[in-house]
């Protein structure tokens, strides 16, 4: 995982995220980000809700994927004035850790 300083946990940035940021959608996660005015650290969120699997311990196995691929691209996130959320959809689940890697590298590069 990321440093828990990296962690997005303000109730209002998930509202900014969710209102006034930008998405883009790749097969398995929807990814958002929002860049703010605040000279603030960048900040990241991996949310997975109940539609995607009622089970808990698969939940927190695609958001433990997510953090660790995160947390190879470190280098390749702006480190301020960004609020990134990146939500798990159902399709995940057939998905592979390396098809995962490639479509985070193209949200994370570009």
């Amino acid at each position: 995982m990321l440093p828990r300083s990296w962690h997005l946990v303000a109730p209002s940035h998930f509202t900014l995220v969710y209102k006034r940021g930008n998405f883009k959608r790749y097969p398995g996660f929807v990814w958002r980000q929002f860049k703010t005015n605040n000279p603030i650290n960048t900040k990241i969120a991996v949310v997975a809700s109940k539609k995607v699997t009622n089970k808990a311990v698969l939940r927190n196995l695609y958001k433990r994927r997510i953090w660790a691929i995160l947390r190879e691209f470190k280098g390749n996130i702006p480190p301020k004035n960004w609020l990134i959320v990146v939500q798990i959809t159902s399709n995940i689940e057939k998905m592979e850790y390396g098809d995962i890697k490639k479509y985070i590298k193209h949200a994370v590069v570009g």
